[in-house]
């Protein structure tokens, strides 16, 4: 029995989307793990404000790869509505209860899992030994402009994208993968986190029509993350 691949105008927007996340990915990756960059704000603001405002651009930059460049694809390359992608803020209650609900969840957990040693080798990204209240609410406000520009780029752009030409099953498993990928920078633990906390953020996200969960669970987790790993790290404190 010979089957006989049918392409589908979907597969053209797949196409794009897989090339424009790689891209993106690719593109931040080489640009915030580059030493030549980082030793460039060392130098023009000294070993400590330097890796503040190190970290700051690399929080900035995501608006550019995450989301601009993903949307100049949806006008350009693909020609679609931004709305289109999950940025509509719909099923407000129902999104509400999974917000308060997960989101306690993970303060919990945080509260309990963040002080572990292996955590504390990569959080919190700013390495200085003391903060300051306003470092604290900037770093919070900077988190949340780096991942509603991710969660676009993941669980907007990607997901809904990819869901009517492969299914939903297909386009949560594509989504999972790369979105597991992207942390192998921050070591096999994080890696494999990854993969529930990915497949739950999009399960939720096709459920409701909107990426405004996943933009709150995840800076949720990674906000307790920061204020948790801060007071349990043993050099540092806040002032």
């Amino acid at each position: 029995m010979e089957y006989a691949f049918e392409w589908k105008p979907e597969f053209f927007e797949v196409v794009v989307l897989l090339a424009t996340v790689i891209v993106c990915l690719v593109g931040h990756g080489v640009t915030i793990h580059s030493s030549y960059v980082y030793k460039l704000f060392i130098r023009k603001f000294g070993e400590e404000r330097g890796k503040i405002q190190y970290i700051f651009f690399w929080r900035y930059s995501g608006l550019l790869f995450f989301l601009l460049i993903p949307l100049t694809a949806i006008y350009t390359l693909l020609s679609q509505d931004v709305t289109r992608y999950g940025v509509g803020i719909v099923n407000l209650p129902q999104s509400l209860i999974w917000i308060l609900a997960l989101g306690v969840l993970i303060v919990i957990f945080q509260a309990i899992f963040a002080r572990n040693p292996v955590n504390l080798v990569h959080y919190p990204q700013i390495r200085i030994p003391v903060w300051t209240v306003s470092l604290v609410i900037k770093n919070s406000l900077l988190w949340f402009v780096y991942l509603l520009s991710y969660e676009f780029m993941f669980r907007g752009f990607l997901l809904f994208g990819t869901t009517d030409a492969l299914g939903v099953w297909p386009a949560i498993l594509v989504n999972t993968v790369i979105y597991s990928l992207a942390h192998v920078t921050k070591g096999v633990r994080e890696t494999i986190l990854a993969i529930p906390f990915g497949i739950l953020l999009c399960y939720l996200t096709l459920k409701t029509g909107t990426i405004w969960i996943a933009v709150c669970l995840h800076f949720i987790l990674a906000v307790s993350n920061d204020i948790f790993s801060l007071l349990a790290h043993p050099e540092m404190k806040i002032k």
